[in-house]
């Protein structure tokens, strides 16, 4: 995988509480087609909007959930530098 890559690992609960010093990005699924959304050093989650607008930042998953469904997998690293 990709983000693996880039020293992601998953997290087997799907835990997408905050957690100062760590990155997380979240996968999610609805109807086969795949978001996603990454949390910044602040606790912020980021999605990129593409060709339909700028990128929008929202304080947790919930309110994305209708439009890209429920969370599949949580990928996450360690950022000292977020410390």
């Amino acid at each position: 995988m990709f983000c693996q890559r880039h020293g992601f690992n998953a997290v087997g609960d799907k835990n997408t509480e905050f957690v100062s010093g760590v990155e997380k990005i979240a996968i999610m699924e609805k109807d086969a087609f795949l978001h996603a959304t990454r949390q910044d050093q602040n606790g912020m989650w980021k999605s990129k909007m593409g060709d339909l607008g700028p990128d929008i930042d929202h304080t947790d998953l919930v309110c994305i959930r209708e439009a890209y469904g429920d969370v599949v997998h949580v990928l996450q690293r360690d950022r000292p530098d977020w410390r």
